[in-house]
């Protein structure tokens, strides 16, 4: 399974504004600086929760599509949306699987790509990269983002600030380490059970 992100970041975690506030940095000085924690925290959160936070395409390569099993679980949360199934058939050709026949993402938490009344993926070429999947993942706005992850990011770029003379941005302390784990952990979605479903 390979998986890349297709579109560019729309927006960051939290903005430069909201940063001073929680900081009380009195101007925009030190903005460069602001901005740059304010990536660090971003991509740290979506490391860590294995989530997108600004809603971006990906695209994600198979093999083949999976052999007795009913489900494809996309590595990436929040899933908004499949946008296209497309794989290489036993002859050759590049075929799609009808967008109608593709149970959508119905909420925010972890998705397994399944087709309606419990169908079996069709049957793929012998090939590297048979299977692709595009699809849509994150929030639409900066104002959607959970408070929670929002709060966690504050307390990163704070922490860096607070120690910017000593603390490299990206650098984390163990007792901010573990404050803002026990935030993520509160946003971390079940495993969707769906993913054991067997095909008929």
């Amino acid at each position: 399974m390979r998986i890349a992100r297709i579109s560019e970041n729309t927006f960051w975690v939290v903005t430069p504004e909201r940063v001073r506030r929680n900081s009380r940095i009195p101007d925009t000085t030190e903005d460069d600086w602001i901005i740059e924690a304010i990536e660090s925290a971003h991509e740290y959160i979506e490391e860590y929760l294995g989530c997108c936070i600004a809603m971006a395409d990906y695209r994600m390569t198979l093999d083949r599509f999976p052999r007795k099993r009913g489900s494809i679980d996309l590595p990436v949360w929040p899933v908004k949306e499949v946008a296209s199934v497309q794989y290489v058939d036993p002859t050759g050709a590049v075929q799609s699987i009808e967008l109608d026949k593709i149970v959508q993402p119905a909420d925010n938490g972890r998705f397994s790509l399944r087709l309606k009344d419990h169908e079996c993926f069709p049957s793929t070429r012998a090939t590297p990269n048979a299977v692709s999947i595009t699809f849509t993942a994150g929030w639409s706005e900066v104002e959607k983002v959970p408070k929670t992850l929002t709060r966690a990011a504050l307390m990163l770029t704070s922490h860096w600030y607070e120690n910017r003379e000593t603390v490299l941005i990206g650098t984390i302390s163990k007792e901010i380490e573990h404050g803002t784990v026990a935030m993520l952990e509160q946003l971390r979605p079940a495993e969707d059970y769906t993913a054991g479903e067997v095909c008929e």
